[in-house]
């Protein structure tokens, strides 16, 4: 598979963030399965998740583009960041529970975004 990482001098690179390789890396308490339940993922199956996005990323939107995330608060979301900073663009959070009229006024004002990744 393709991967993407930014600089190793980055704090959150590949090699630093495979430093602590099978620690948690993203805790969440999982309020959709019965009974809610603690879940995380390990640092390895971060990498691997981001290394998937960011190839998406790059593809979708190329390097050095702005990206809009629309998501709510979840591993997605920390995948997406990480993803659009691995490949070198920059993002825009997108705060999904706003009302429509305030995220038109957000797209209008930030006209520089070449791909939009939404929450299902």
């Amino acid at each position: 598979p393709l991967t993407m990482s930014p600089p190793s001098s980055w704090p959150w690179s590949r090699d630093a963030l495979l430093r602590y390789a099978e620690a948690d890396a993203v805790c969440w308490i999982d309020t959709h399965a019965e009974p809610p339940c603690a879940r995380a993922v390990s640092y390895t199956e971060l990498v691997d998740m981001v290394d998937h996005v960011a190839a998406i990323i790059a593809s979708a939107a190329g390097r050095a583009a702005g990206v809009g995330l629309c998501l709510d608060n979840s591993l997605s979301a920390v995948v997406c960041h990480l993803g659009a900073l691995w490949v070198g663009n920059h993002f825009v959070p997108l705060d999904e529970p706003s009302a429509q009229p305030r995220l038109q006024d957000m797209l209008c004002a930030v006209n520089h975004l070449n791909t939009i990744i939404c929450s299902p």
